[in-house]
Formats: structure tokens, sequence, C-alpha cells
């Protein structure tokens, strides 16, 4: 799964020719990624890997927990690198979020929180037991994906083998003739 999506959002009033330059120079070096909110609304972001089978971790997160300030600390040999910070307010990735982050500047973020709008959601460190519920549906949905896969390429197959039979006996009509 990937962290680190750079999730769009609609800018509107005087930013919003320079957001539609970057956007669009975004639009054409990265793969697009979307999900809908509980009211249906879309939203893109942009995953740096183009492989097909990479997901978005923050997506998984909003699924199965929804709303949150959720974070855990990227700890190497007992010290901690960084923090993962991902926000999700309204059902919607907030952006800038979905990234890590200095341990300092986590801490800053953490303590103005209470004077911002995210000052409601609850905070929640993820854990050994949220990773493994994500990956388990993330597994899931692999091979969700692998047997509709697998189900196209014999439908394919099978038309196939019946437009090879039809073939047959039509040209055998029509060289019995």
């Amino acid at each position: 799964m990937q962290i680190s999506v750079m999730w769009t959002e609609n800018i509107e009033g005087t930013k919003a020719p320079r957001y539609t330059k970057w956007l669009q120079g975004v639009q054409r070096r990265y793969r697009s990624i979307e999900y809908a909110d509980r009211n249906g609304k879309k939203h893109k972001g942009y995953i740096r890997n183009s492989l097909q089978s990479n997901e978005s971790f923050a997506v998984y997160v909003k699924e199965l927990y929804g709303d949150g300030f959720y974070y855990f600390p990227i700890t190497e040999e007992g010290v901690t690198n960084g923090v993962y910070l991902l926000i999700i307010k309204d059902d919607t990735i907030m952006p800038g979020t979905d990234v890590i982050y200095d341990v300092d500047f986590f801490h800053k973020i953490d303590e103005e929180r209470g004077l911002t709008e995210y000052s409601e959601l609850n905070r929640t460190e993820l854990g050994i037991d949220h990773f493994d519920e994500i990956s388990a549906t993330y597994k899931k949905n692999i091979l969700l994906m692998q047997r509709k896969r697998n189900v196209q390429y014999l439908s394919i197959f099978f038309c196939m083998a019946v437009f090879a039979v039809i073939l047959y006996f039509v040209t055998s009509i029509i060289i019995s003739r």
C-alpha cells in the first residue's frame, strides 16, 4: 500500500490558475486514484508509483475507521525518525496529510489542533491491530480483483470458443454445398 498520496481539493478564486497549472502537471506524471465520500462526491489523489496493485493506505483507514486524527511514529532502532499523519474529516482525506512529518513539526501540529476545525476529531494512534485489520481487508480486495480478472479471461475464452464452433459449422456448411 502507498502512503504520501497527493490529495487534491477544489480551489476557486485568485489562486485557481496556478493551482490548475500545477494540477495539470501532476496529472501527466502520476497515476490518479479516486474514492467517493458518503455523499457520493469523488475525490482524487495522485500516486507516484504506477503499479496497478498499489492502493492508498489512507483510503483503507477512511473506509474502516471513518473521521479522525490518525498518526503513528516511525521508529527505527528505538529512535523515532518521523510521524505519519492522516486527518479525515467529513469522510474526506485532508490534503497535506497522509505524509510523514518531522517529530517536532508533528508535535506542533498536535498542540495547535485544539485551536482548529479538527479539534472535534478523535485522536488515534494506529497500532498493530489496526495494521492487521487493514492488511486483511487489502488482501481480501486483491483476491476479489484477481477473481474478477479470471472471470473476465474465462468469459473471453468462452466467447472465442463459441465463435470458433459457429465458424466451423458455417464453413462446413458452405464447403458441403
